[in-house]
């Protein structure tokens, strides 16, 4: 309603009438003609190509969304929409083209279909091999980290062993004569209550 108003200065219906949306996209495209043709850059076409160029617009304009709306209304599965968006696309080209020119087209996106594979397969090769650059790193800290412990550690053993006391080296041999002791008494029962 706000550019119907904005635009014809009263409030009505906000849709445009078939020759409006006409004038509206032809001018579009001869305005970018005139602009081409100026800079050097094509010459003028025939009038059954500007025709068919301006139907092309007018249903390249009905397919385009608002990336907002898109974002709020259309939060599904993206591959679903990847799907639907080449069908369309398939179904705009047997439309409007020949079949000749149809078929170029088709193998023409599935050679765009093809690299976009193999750039992703390639993304996803790259991405598994940082990956596993990452974890080897992390292993290899690991086994340092270690490694300094145990240096670490055999220096206090070494230390203590020059003081003849190592915390280790006693509690083991309090274990083992805890065990010989309850061997002991587990074999005196076994022999008779000796």
């Amino acid at each position: 309603q706000y550019r119907n108003l904005r635009d014809k200065g009263k409030f009505g219906s906000s849709s445009m009438t078939w020759d409006e949306i006409w004038q509206k996209y032809e001018a579009q495209i001869v305005e970018e003609e005139c602009a081409d043709e100026l800079s050097g850059r094509r010459r003028r076409k025939n009038d059954e190509t500007l025709t068919m160029r301006i139907y092309l617009r007018i249903l390249e304009r009905s397919c385009a969304t608002n990336q907002a709306f898109d974002n709020l209304f259309l939060q599904g599965d993206s591959d679903q929409m990847t799907e639907i968006a080449s069908k369309l696309q398939y179904d705009v080209r047997q439309v409007l083209l020949g079949p000749n020119e149809n078929a170029k087209a088709i193998r023409k996106a599935q050679k765009i279909e093809k690299k976009q594979r193999e750039a992703a397969k390639k993304e996803d090769k790259r991405q598994r091999k940082a990956e596993r650059n990452k974890q080897k790193d992390e292993r290899k800290d690991e086994k340092q980290s270690m490694h300094r412990e145990g240096k670490e550690e055999a220096e206090i053993i070494t230390a203590g062993a020059e003081k003849n006391v190592t915390v280790t080296t006693v509690s083991r041999r309090w274990e083992v004569l805890r065990i010989l002791a309850g061997t002991r008494r587990k074999f005196r029962q076994m022999q008779g209550g000796k």
